[in-house]
């Protein structure tokens, strides 16, 4: 088109985080070169209209796209191909860890460059801080808190149902189930 340019400079770097509240004002504290988007919470998860874990391979899980979110992973793809560096900043806790790692597994492809960003505090310094000094995702957090967790609970939902179909068990949402899933917490 007449008068536009099109720019193949990438970005300095794509920050991911959970919140579009968080990513704009993110976006604000880190300026020019830097595109901040939101993920809107998971993008991925085990399947529901079937059991999505292989129990014969040590529990593996079957991910996929939530439906609804194929438009926002897209967006996220394209974002990290433009960017030179992506900086996954969901929470940082269980649930964060593991939708930073479900977004860098679906990313890798058009980015390798991938760090893990975490703050406690949405404040110019502490997300410059988090930014300037990266970490990696926490693998063993996300493979045995979450990953470890989903699936035997799943596990224990349909085996104990027998209808082959998720029922709420997999959530752990009886009284004994949630206490067998937090005792290892305490």
């Amino acid at each position: 088109a007449k008068g536009s340019r099109r720019s193949n400079a990438k970005s300095a770097g794509l920050v991911i985080v959970e919140s579009p509240a968080k990513a704009r004002t993110i976006e604000k504290y880190l300026g020019k070169g830097f595109r901040v988007m939101a993920s809107v919470g998971h993008v991925v998860d085990l399947p529901a209209s079937r059991f999505g874990v292989d129990i014969a391979n040590s529990f593996e899980p079957e991910y996929v796209t939530i439906r609804g979110k194929k438009k926002v992973l897209d967006a996220l793809k394209k974002g990290a191909e433009q960017a030179q560096a992506v900086y996954l900043a969901p929470d940082p806790d269980r649930e964060g860890e593991a939708i930073a790692w479900h977004i860098a597994n679906a990313i890798r492809r058009k980015n390798p460059n991938i760090k893990r960003a975490t703050f406690n505090e949405i404040t110019e310094q502490a997300v410059r801080r988090a930014i300037e000094e990266p970490t990696e995702i926490d693998e063993d957090l996300f493979a045995r808190d979450i990953e470890k967790v989903e699936a035997r609970g799943r596990e224990t939902g349909f085996t104990l149902r027998g209808t082959g179909k998720p029922d709420g068990l997999d959530d752990f949402d009886t009284p004994g189930f949630g206490k067998m899933k937090w005792h290892r917490f305490l």
